[in-house]
C-alpha cells in the first residue's frame, strides 16, 4: 500500500543561515526569567536585554557586525530594575515597551537609526496596578494605544497608553501566566497558565468565555491563535515531560482537534504562526533545529513540512521580506553572543514574476481601532490587506 503525500507548495521550504558578514556578534545578553523571550524584532531593529542590570539594547538590522560593547547606548530603567519582558510597538518602529522587576511598565521612544546616547526617561510609565514583578508585556495587535501587562500576581491588565490609565483587570488565573495571544479581530484574548489551563477571555466584559486543561504537564506552555483558521494552538508538556502540540476549536473544548507529541526536553516550545501562508514555525531554547508545519482547517490539521538546523526566536513583519527571492519568513536567532538572520524560502525556477501563491495579500500594518473605540466595544475589523508585489515585478 502506497502512502499518499499531501500536496503543498511549502513542502520544499528550506531555512538558510545568513553569511557571517550579515550576522551580529559581541551581543552580551542579560539573564531574565527562564521562560522570557530574549530577543524581539520589528522590520528595522532587534532588541535584547543587556547584561548591565536594568537595560535594553536596540540594534538596527541594517548594521550587522560586532556590537561595540564599550560605547553602546542603552535604554536604562530607573533603580536598575531587571527587564523581564519587552515588545516593539506594532504601528511605530521607534517605540518599545518594557516590563520590569519592580512591577512597572515603561514606554520608550528612540531616534531614527537607533540610539546615539543612553535613554533614561520614558515617554510613559504604567504603575500602581500590579502587586509584584511583571512577566509579560504586549500591545493590542489592531488597536492603537492599548497595552497589555501580565504580573506574577496572576493578573492581566489592559492600559490606555495615552493616559497611562488602567482600563481592565482580569483576575481569573490560579497560577503564573506564561503566554497570551489575541484572536484575529482583537476582540478576545487567550492565555496559558501553569495551572494547565487554556482560557479565552472577553477582556472588555472582564469574563472567561471558556477554559480547558490543555496539557497534563505542570511546566506551563505557549498559546497562539491561528488567524483566519479560527483555531488555537498550544504547546506544553505531557505528564512524562514530553513536549507536545495541540490544536483546539475554541467553540468546543471537549477534546483537541489533534495532538502531536515531539520529544523529551525541558525547553518550552515557542510557536510563530504565519497567518498568510498557514505555516507554523516551532523551536525551543537550545534546540538545534526548527520544525515547520502547515496548518489546515480539516483533518489532519497539523501537517509536518520539514526540520531544519535552526533555532529561530523572533521574526520580522512581512514587509521586511525579500519576496523576489521567495523568502516567506525571516527569523533572528540568538545563539550565545551572536544574532544570526535565518531566511525561510520556497524554491522556484522562475523568480522573474511575482509569486502570488506564496504571497497573498497581507495586513498593511495600520491600526483598525483607536484605544477609545476598542475599549468602547468596537470589533469585527481584522485590518486592511495590501499586496507585497514590488513595483518592478510583473
Amino acid at each position: 500500500m502506497t502512502t499518499k503525500i499531501r500536496a503543498s507548495k511549502y513542502r520544499h521550504l528550506f531555512g538558510k543561515d545568513e553569511q557571517q558578514r550579515n550576522c551580529f556578534n559581541n551581543v552580551n545578553v542579560g539573564s531574565p526569567a527562564p521562560d522570557a523571550d530574549l530577543i524581539r524584532a520589528n522590520g528595522r531593529y532587534f532588541a535584547v536585554p543587556w547584561a548591565t542590570p536594568g537595560t535594553l539594547c536596540v540594534v538596527p538590522l541594517a548594521t550587522p557586525g560586532a556590537v561595540d560593547r564599550d560605547n553602546l547606548p542603552l535604554i536604562v530603567q530607573d533603580d536598575e530594575a531587571s527587564v523581564n519582558a519587552f515588545a516593539f510597538h506594532p504601528f511605530d518602529d521607534h517605540l518599545v515597551a518594557t516590563a520590569t522587576q519592580d512591577a512597572k511598565a515603561h514606554l520608550w521612544r528612540f531616534p531614527e537609526g537607533g540610539l546615539t546616547a543612553d535613554i533614561t526617561t520614558p515617554v510613559q510609565t504604567f504603575a500602581g496596578g500590579h502587586a509584584t514583578r511583571l512577566v509579560l508585556i504586549d500591545f493590542h495587535p489592531l488597536a492603537e494605544g492599548v497595552l497589555v501587562t501580565v504580573g506574577a500576581d496572576k493578573t492581566v491588565r489592559l492600559w490606555d497608553v495615552e493616559s497611562a490609565g488602567e482600563r481592565v483587570v482580569l483576575t481569573d488565573h490560579r497560577d503564573q501566566i506564561t503566554s497570551l495571544t489575541w484572536n484575529p479581530d482583537g476582540s478576545q484574548l487567550a492565555t496559558f497558565c501553569k495551572d494547565k489551563k487554556l482560557r479565552i477571555f472577553d477582556p472588555r466584559g472582564k469574563a472567561v468565555v471558556s477554559e480547558v486543561a490543555a496539557h497534563e504537564g505542570t511546566k506551563g506552555g505557549r498559546v497562539q491563535w491561528l488567524g483566519p483558521l479560527g483555531q488555537i494552538l498550544t504547546t506544553g508538556f505531557t505528564r512524562q515531560s514530553e513536549r507536545e502540540i495541540r490544536v483546539w476549536d475554541p467553540r468546543n473544548f471537549a477534546q483537541p482537534l489533534v495532538t502531536q507529541k515531539l520529544d523529551v526536553s525541558p525547553a518550552m516550545l515557542l510557536p510563530v504562526y504565519d497567518a498568510d501562508t498557514g505555516v507554523l514555525f516551532l523551536s525551543g531554547k537550545g534546540d538545534g533545529l526548527m520544525r515547520t508545519f502547515e496548518l489546515t482547517d480539516s483533518a489532519p490539521f497539523l501537517n509536518p513540512l520539514s526540520n531544519k538546523p535552526a533555532a529561530g526566536i523572533t521574526c520580522v513583519p512581512k514587509h521586511g521580506l525579500n519576496v523576489k527571492e521567495c523568502e516567506i519568513a525571516r527569523f533572528y536567532k540568538l545563539s550565545g553572543r551572536e544574532v544570526i538572520p535565518i531566511s525561510f524560502m520556497v524554491p522556484r525556477l522562475n523568480k522573474d514574476f511575482f509569486q502570488d501563491d506564496l504571497f497573498p495579500d497581507t495586513w498593511d500594518g495600520q491600526p483598525a481601532y483607536t484605544a477609545d473605540s476598542w475599549f468602547g466595544g468596537a470589533s469585527g475589523n481584522s485590518g486592511n490587506k495590501v499586496s507585497l508585489k514590488p513595483a518592478d515585478m510583473d
